[in-house]
């Protein structure tokens, strides 16, 4: 048996798309059929798929999980919207109703984001996207963004035009995509190896978490 769907959320709103992507996760999950699916959706891809067959032009560009995709910076062309970046796991920690704010700890330290109705212990993924994330040498202090993951830069895209250079990182073992200015880089010598605190505003995070019961869970 399989079950296939093609693009089945294209023509709903926004808050309709979560509830049905929530209903289907627990339907594969529950069912134990496999899913094929077909999608232009970033959101539905990271919160749906284990492996991903990436098509342009009727041929194969990449096949491999969500999170090793997102961050490739060769495939940062590959589709209208597509924007690099990664996927984290975490877990639940705590949660703050003064500020409405829930802390995750992940892979080179702990962030917090607006707060979600999930108890502590439960793992989770988040997707970060590399126009969201900064850069810094060290922990930067007296700054609105509170959020900083220990991280090592793995390369720095050799950009020669433009405003903007893809910086590759390892976040505790998984790769992460950065987009910062060339100007940024240069002034901050990055370069391979190089240790990083990888900058991320909570804002950024407000619908960047999903719970870890899906296919998609192979990010170790």
């Amino acid at each position: 048996r399989l079950l296939l769907m093609d693009e089945p959320l294209a023509s709903l709103d926004a808050g309709h798309r979560l509830l049905l992507l929530g209903y289907i996760e627990r339907l594969v999950a529950h069912a134990g059929v496999p899913l094929l699916y077909v999608t232009h959706s970033l959101q539905e891809l990271v919160r749906l798929a284990e492996r991903v067959v990436l098509l342009e032009a009727g041929q194969v560009r990449a096949i491999d999980s969500p999170a090793a995709l997102l961050a490739r910076s060769d495939l940062l062309d590959a589709a209208e919207g597509f924007e690099g970046g990664g996927l984290l796991p975490a877990q639940v920690l705590t949660h703050d109703a003064t500020f409405a704010l829930t802390q995750v700890e992940c892979p080179g330290g702990r962030l917090k984001l607006p707060l979600v109705d999930l108890p502590p212990g439960t793992p989770v993924r988040l997707r970060l996207r590399a126009g969201d994330l900064g850069l810094a040498l060290t922990r930067p202090m007296d700054i609105s963004i509170r959020n900083c993951l220990q991280a090592e830069v793995t390369e720095v895209e050799a950009a020669t035009v433009g405003p903007y250079c893809i910086v590759a990182v390892r976040v505790g073992g998984h790769p992460l995509l950065v987009r910062i200015t060339r100007e940024a880089a240069t002034e901050l010598g990055l370069r391979v190896g190089l240790p990083v605190q990888v900058l991320v505003k909570a804002v950024a995070l407000e619908h960047a978490l999903f719970t870890a019961n899906s296919p998609a869970d192979g990010l170790g």
